[in-house]
């Protein structure tokens, strides 16, 4: 027996996103949230969310470490996103949240640092020594 078949025809079931909110609790600490079109909200230290944020997940519960400072943070954020994305400052941006407010990384300080941490050449040439 069909519960929901008005949704079921197309469009009309309405449009769900998740969204990552980061800020600062009361007590001044960071915190990081997810929530889910379903209304369930997730507290994490690291996470990602969208295409291909499996991946970025895993690199991040790996890497990630409790006493990272602000450079350490924004390096292991963007080589999880170097993991699966193609490397540009132009198709990455950068927020930083702090107490004080966010800012966004200049596009001129973010390009040195994706081609600093793209690994991308050594992967391939890697592979083409196991073939």
């Amino acid at each position: 027996r069909t519960q929901q078949k008005y949704t079921h025809r197309g469009g009309v079931r309405p449009f769900g996103i998740s969204t990552l909110l980061a800020g600062f609790d009361n007590k001044g600490q960071p915190a990081l949230y997810q929530t889910d079109p379903a209304g369930t909200y997730y507290a994490w230290k690291a996470t990602a969310i969208g295409k291909n944020s499996k991946s970025v997940t895993d690199y991040l519960e790996k890497k990630y470490k409790e006493d990272l400072d602000e450079d350490g943070t924004i390096r292991l954020a963007l080589k999880g996103l170097l993991e699966v994305t193609e490397a540009s400052g132009k198709n990455i941006e950068v927020v930083i949240v702090k107490a004080s407010g966010i800012t966004w990384m200049p596009e001129e300080q973010l390009e040195p640092l994706v081609k600093e941490l793209d690994d991308t050449a050594e992967k391939i040439a890697k592979l083409k020594e196991q073939q």
